[in-house]
């Protein structure tokens, strides 16, 4: 078994800025919510494809990965 933690939000405004040439593409970045986030492995463990994750616990606060990118 592996175990992962979100860490934070993938944004990189500025490079997404240049690319697109657009101030509002920020913005629709995150409307789209097809975001990324990073994850730090806190136990190694054999991953395969297909395989599903489980979660373990939650943030004290309850913030969810969907309530960043509303």
């Amino acid at each position: 078994m592996s175990l992962f933690d979100a860490l934070h939000l993938v944004v990189q405004d500025y490079k997404l800025l240049i690319k697109f040439g657009r101030a509002d593409i920020v913005k629709q970045f995150l409307d789209s919510r097809l975001t990324g986030f990073y994850f730090s492995v806190l136990q190694e463990g054999k991953v395969e494809n297909g395989d599903t994750l489980e979660l373990i616990s939650r943030d004290s606060n309850n913030v969810t990965i969907a309530d960043i990118t509303r």
